[in-house]
This record gives structure tokens, sequence and C-alpha cells, in this order.
């Protein structure tokens, strides 16, 4: 008959296992599991959970690029928005104003 343990250092079930116990690479996402994304953590400093801190991402991404949900892709890049922004022509078009304090 096949014995099992939980190895939790009580009684004869071995002593607790630690990450110093684990083999090197023996942690695979297989293992660890899925995680599901909730975009409505927010962010706060310190250690926490992997599913705190992806979750709190999620959160993050959903606010700089202002979609629904963090998965949404944006309507643009940083990079292009810059791109726009600092143009030398076009509607951006970066000229210094000679305007008059009575034109603004």
């Amino acid at each position: 008959m096949l014995q099992t343990h939980t190895h939790d250092g009580t009684g004869s079930n071995g002593p607790q296992i630690t990450s110093a116990g684990l083999a090197s690479d023996s942690v695979t996402d297989t293992k660890i599991g899925n995680r599901t994304i909730t975009d409505t953590v927010t962010a706060v400093t310190g250690a926490n959970t992997l599913t705190n801190l992806l979750s709190m991402l999620g959160n993050m991404i959903k606010k700089i690029t202002g979609k629904s949900a963090w998965y949404t892709a944006p309507a643009t890049t940083l990079e292009a928005a810059n791109t726009h922004i600092t143009a030398t022509s076009g509607a951006h078009k970066r000229a210094s104003c000679h305007c008059g304090a009575g034109e603004l």
C-alpha cells in the first residue's frame, strides 16, 4: 500500500520542505499552475503573492492604456505618441509663437 505524507514537520510526515530543499529548476509553470490576473487590484509596496503582483501590473497597464481591460491593445504606442507630439510638421508643428499677449 502506498503511503502518503505531507512533509509538514508533524508526526511521521517528515521535515517541512523549504525552498532550500528543492532541486534547481524543480518548480515549473506546470507545478505552479495557471494564474488569473484581476486588473482591479491596486498596486501596493512590498512583497506579495505571484497572483497579486501580476494583478497589480495588469491594473497599472489598464490605467496607462486607458482601456477597460489590461489585455486590450492600446490605440497607439508611447513611441508613436512621442513621434507625433515632437513632429516638426503637421498638427503639432514645433515653432515659436510670435503672438502678442492679447492674441493668446
